[in-house]
């Protein structure tokens, strides 16, 4: 009897001592989230420095994030959520770029130099018969041009058009458009919004058009902030869902549709 509770005693000093020591073991630690970083310079051919070059984060062919270079070519972009990151930088009067780069654990952040080819300028070809000149249309515009003979639900603002507003900010271009509400930014330009839009506990002047670039959907960007007036070739509006061509189409774009086509690019 004795012997049982010597065991028995001993056991419960043991299983305490152990239970203290499991106590006073520290937490283990929470890794934060890991992000990445890039920066560099945009240059030409020269090596002089670019400003106003788009930098562009690319994710399932979709812009989720933009920034500018500066006077001196440089940018930069953080909280980079993959450690292979697809960028585009673009350049009115360049060729663009794609780049991927590619981050790892020791090396979560990247300086680095990107270097713009100049767009040789190409011209339309023209057919002379006697005193009749007849330009063949841009093929980049194609599309647009067959959407605005046969798409009654948008409105389509030409290369004509454009070169008589001649606008400084892509905005300015679009006074005439039915359903079109623009007023001043606090940043870059105007902000554009469309009547009527339709999100319930939203103000109209929160919730902007959803804007495509050259066939690339740009999610909560401001007209003016991601373009330029002297690059627009073509814009085409959609104030509701009816008539958006269905690669365009997107469900979140309760508050309407802004296609735009640009020259270079």
């Amino acid at each position: 009897m004795r012997a049982r509770n010597t065991a028995l005693w001993i056991s419960l000093v043991l299983g305490g001592l152990s239970a203290n020591v499991i106590a006073q073991q520290p937490p283990l630690a929470v890794s934060p989230d890991v992000t990445y970083s890039v920066w560099g310079t945009v240059v030409d051919g020269d090596g002089s420095p670019i400003s106003g070059a788009d930098v562009i984060l690319i994710d399932h062919d979709t812009a989720t994030r933009l920034t500018r270079t500066d006077n001196n070519g440089r940018f930069r972009m953080e909280a980079l959520p993959s450690a292979l990151s697809l960028f585009r930088v673009r350049r009115l009067g360049y060729q663009p770029k794609l780049l991927q780069v590619k981050f790892t654990k020791t090396n979560r952040s990247t300086n680095m130099v990107v270097a713009l080819e100049s767009a040789a300028a190409v011209l339309d070809t023209v057919v002379a018969e006697a005193d009749t000149e007849i330009v063949k249309p841009n093929p980049r515009l194609t599309g647009f041009y067959e959407r605005s003979r046969s798409n009654k639900f948008g409105h389509y603002l030409t290369e004509e058009m454009l070169a008589r507003i001649r606008p400084q900010h892509t905005s300015d271009a679009l006074h005439s458009v039915p359903g079109v509400v623009i007023r001043p930014s606090g940043r870059i330009g105007n902000i554009v919004r469309l009547r009527n839009c339709g999100v319930r506990g939203e103000s109209s002047e929160r919730v902007g058009p959803l804007i495509w670039i050259d066939g690339v959907r740009v999610p909560g960007a401001e007209l003016d902030e991601i373009t330029q007036g002297d690059d627009v070739a073509a814009i085409e509006v959609y104030n509701s869902f009816a008539g958006i061509p269905v690669q365009f189409f997107d469900r979140t774009a309760v508050c309407g549709t802004i296609l735009v086509w640009t020259k270079t690019r």
